[in-house]
């Protein structure tokens, strides 16, 4: 196989004008139950195995749902630990975390139920399992990721991280030896901190494509200059990322009286607030006032800056900041459940294609609305009637064929810069992250004027440094307990449990490997 595949979902949303906005994309973790909730049928697995039959032929697709281990983690595991335990100490106390800086204020509200990675795989994912044996669910060892474990033999849901043998499965299993045609369909948590996969084609690679994608804020950087009358004006915010000086531009090209914000990373809409015009032009006097104390000749950098060191250490800082924009709203949308119109949004479901000589096709699969919860009329707060997830109660309707020709046409020419100005970047994890911390550690020196003086910049960058050397103490620590054979020989039971490490199978040495 010498083609590459991506599989993309694009939020976009219609104005009453027919113009399309983005909202975001999303990777290999796209969800398309929606699907069979709004057109009652499965035409959306029929078309996904129709295009990887066409793109692969015959060969398997194996869908990684779950990440395992044998008793012993890789060393990447000790940099989500240093993530973790960051975590942890926002959640447990947030005010002692506010006292030394904002660091995890945004972990501790909205993802207290959750570590900072993704999840994975739902119902129209075991739909397409069922219909076509084309598809296996699998395992993926993250020691050793030169095979698969068919899932089918394990019990469905681990008990304290441990996964084990159905009852009736008495012998052993044959793992999957991987090849180079393979191909590699990862609908699990994040493979950052894994040994890398070098066998098998993934259908997204996480870096650099997933990556960007999952950050909402570099997909609008990277997509700027082509879609600039189609993406809400909006700036990442949070321990002062975004200065005076962008949240007046910001104002000045909106021309909107609604404001939302909500976390770069995906939350599954959680961390979401609807702001009103002035609740911004509020944060831009604060902001300014802040900006006035400031001094060039301070011996230690403000309360909002001094948690940064630690976030950009432990590579979390998209974890805390959020991204302020125009809220854009939809044309209304009929629901045929309420009888009422919403507010909504367009999920749309795209393959790319990319030949050997590096030429890319976007295929259209379909689409549908996702309607917020409370009508336009209803008794809801601007959030119910405004944000439209369907983890949150979202209502799912099917299309026009007007809209349907409108989301079509917009998320393949989304897709395909998107899929260009990505292949552009750093393509494994060592060098994204490096570029990461580098655009970051600009961004900052450029909004935060005081940062341009050589004192504060100094101090800023004395405390990365100090933060380095302690996350490197925590990491020989970790290694010295035996964090990587035993988690619990350095977390607290709660925090091995709250970690969601990959799952350590039961017994082993009945998996034979290839």
């Amino acid at each position: 196989m010498s083609r590459r595949i991506r599989l993309y979902s694009v939020d976009i949303t219609i104005n009453e004008e027919g113009k399309p906005y983005l909202i975001e994309i999303n990777g290999s973790n796209s969800g398309f139950d929606g699907f069979l909730i709004a057109y009652n049928n499965t035409s959306i697995q029929d078309k996904i195995n129709l295009a990887f039959e066409e793109f692969v032929g015959s060969r398997k697709v194996y869908v990684v749902t779950r990440l395992v281990n044998f008793g012993q983690l890789p060393q990447g595991y000790l940099d989500k630990l240093i993530q973790d335990l960051l975590y942890f100490r926002s959640v447990q106390n947030i005010h002692t975390m506010l006292s030394q800086g904002t660091t995890g204020r945004m972990w501790a509200r909205m993802r207290s139920d959750r570590p900072p990675s993704i999840l994975g795989a739902g119902t129209s994912l075991d739909k397409l399992v069922e219909l076509y044996p084309r598809f296996k669910k699998v395992m993926l060892n993250v020691a050793d990721p030169r095979y698969v474990i068919p899932e089918e033999y394990f019990n469905d849901e681990p008990s304290r991280g441990i996964i084990s043998f159905k009852k009736q499965i008495t012998d052993t299993v044959q793992a999957i030896k991987l090849e180079d045609q393979d191909v590699l369909w990862l609908r699990c948590p994040t493979v950052a901190f894994s040994e890398r996969i070098t066998r098998g084609k993934q259908v997204n690679p996480e870096f650099p494509y997933d990556a960007l994608a999952d950050n909402k804020w570099f997909t609008y950087e990277i997509l700027s200059r082509e879609f600039s009358e189609n993406i809400p004006v909006s700036i990442p915010i949070g321990m002062r990322c975004s200065g005076s000086a962008a949240i007046d531009e910001m104002l000045t090209r909106s021309n909107g009286y609604l404001f939302i914000r909500k976390p770069l990373l995906g939350s599954k809409a959680r961390g979401i607030d609807i702001l009103r015009r002035q609740d911004v032009e509020d944060y831009h006097r604060r902001v300014t006032q802040l900006e006035r104390a400031d001094s060039k000749d301070a011996k230690e950098l403000p309360l909002e800056l001094r948690g940064i060191s630690e976030l950009y250490v432990a590579r979390a800082l998209s974890f805390e900041l959020s991204l302020l924009g125009e809220l854009i709203p939809s044309k209304p949308v009929y629901c045929m459940r309420t009888s009422k119109y919403h507010y909504g949004c367009i999920r749309t479901l795209s393959f790319i294609e990319e030949d050997e000589h590096n030429t890319i096709g976007v295929r259209f699969l379909g689409a549908y609305w996702r309607l917020a919860p409370v009508p336009i009329d209803g008794d809801g707060l601007l959030w119910e009637r405004y944000v439209a997830s369907q983890s949150q109660g979202a209502f799912c309707e099917q299309v026009s064929s007007d809209d349907i020709a409108i989301a079509e046409r917009f998320s393949k020419d989304v897709l395909a810069a998107y899929y260009y100005k990505s292949s552009a970047m750093p393509g494994n994890r060592q060098d994204y992250e490096e570029w990461e911390k580098n655009y970051w550690l600009a961004h900052w020196r450029e909004q935060v004027p005081f940062l341009r003086y050589g004192k504060p910049w100094n101090i800023f960058l004395a405390e990365i440094s100090k933060a380095q050397d302690e996350a490197l103490r925590t990491k020989q620590q970790a290694e010295s307990a035996g964090f990587r054979h035993n988690p619990a020989a350095f977390l607290t039971r709660e925090q091995v449990i709250r970690a969601r490490l990959p799952d350590l199978i039961e017994e082993p040495h009945r998996i034979v490997i290839p």
